[in-house]
This record gives C-alpha cells, sequence and structure tokens, in this order.
C-alpha cells in the first residue's frame, strides 16, 4: 500500500504540474559574426571578430540557429574583451518575423562589457519571447575602435527554451 500511495503523490504532483522546460544551449564563436556596417579594419584572428580601426566602430550581425520554430530565446552570454578605456562592446539579441501583413519583432535588452584589458568576460543575456510562428533570431554587436589594443567577440551562447506539454507515461 506504501509503495502505491507514493506512486500516486508523484503522479498527482506531476499531472499539476503544466509545462516542462526542455533548453538546447549553442556556442557560437566570434568568427561566425560578419560585418554589417562601420570599420572595413577587421579580422577573425583565434575565432573570434576583432575591429582593427583606430576610429571606427564595426557593427556585426551574428547567426543563431534555429532547431525547432517554436523554441524562443531563454538566455545567453557574451563572451567578449574590452579594451577601449571607455567605450563598451554592446550587443542585442533579436526575433523577427514577417508575413506579407505584418512585421513583429521583440529583442532582448543592451547588454555591454566594461573595461577589462586582458580577459574575456561573460555578460549574460534575458530570455525574449519569439516574435511568432517562423520568427528569425539574429545578434547585433558594436565593437568600438582600438584602444590600446583590440576589442572583440571571442563567442556567444544562446539558450533555446521550449515549453512543452507534459506527457505522463506509465
Amino acid at each position: 500500500m506504501k509503495f502505491k500511495l507514493t506512486h500516486s503523490l508523484v503522479a498527482i504532483t506531476i499531472i499539476a504540474s503544466p509545462l516542462v522546460f526542455a533548453d538546447d544551449e549553442k556556442i557560437y564563436p566570434g568568427a561566425d559574426c560578419d560585418r554589417h556596417s562601420g570599420s572595413t579594419e577587421y579580422d577573425r584572428a583565434g575565432g573570434g571578430i576583432r575591429n582593427k580601426s583606430a576610429s571606427e566602430q564595426l557593427v556585426v550581425m551574428c547567426p543563431i540557429v534555429k532547431d525547432n520554430m517554436a523554441m524562443r530565446i531563454g538566455g545567453g552570454l557574451l563572451n567578449a574583451v574590452d579594451r577601449h578605456k571607455d567605450k563598451n562592446v554592446r550587443c542585442t539579441i533579436y526575433s523577427a518575423h514577417r508575413t506579407q501583413l505584418s512585421n513583429s519583432s521583440n529583442q532582448s535588452p543592451v547588454v555591454k562589457t566594461s573595461k577589462s584589458p586582458n580577459y574575456p568576460q561573460e555578460v549574460p543575456f534575458a530570455a525574449i519571447p519569439n516574435s511568432g510562428p517562423g520568427a528569425r533570431h539574429y545578434m547585433k554587436c558594436n565593437i568600438p575602435p582600438k584602444g590600446k589594443n583590440f576589442s572583440y567577440i571571442v563567442s556567444y551562447q544562446v539558450n533555446e527554451e521550449l515549453e512543452l506539454p507534459l506527457v505522463l507515461v506509465q
């Protein structure tokens, strides 16, 4: 009887939980980002992307690959080196959806580094909702001009999150 009661309590607890979350975490090298505008002096040394200009910022677009279009961005991390004394690497993640009748988008708050001359910084992103079925996702970043040395994006991490209805299997 004790065994059946325990199973019943577990089943009741599980059934009372409406959703289960599945995560899919991906880490991308900064070298996956492409120049969008600004500086034309940049390179992809060491798997990252760095701005080599002493005067212009570099704006890059970074892809986010979706496995399942129902997933939303559940957060992530920017891994960057900031070597400019008064400007930061700044990034925003976007969820955008366009049809013939509408155009919608959501975006994360801007995340930015703070001056740290030698070490990569991990700056967390908050979750953002999808902008509708078939939304595409990407990150846009501004890399400041060269200070004493180059600022650059080492890598970025994105967590896809899917709300799944719970299926009870016995």
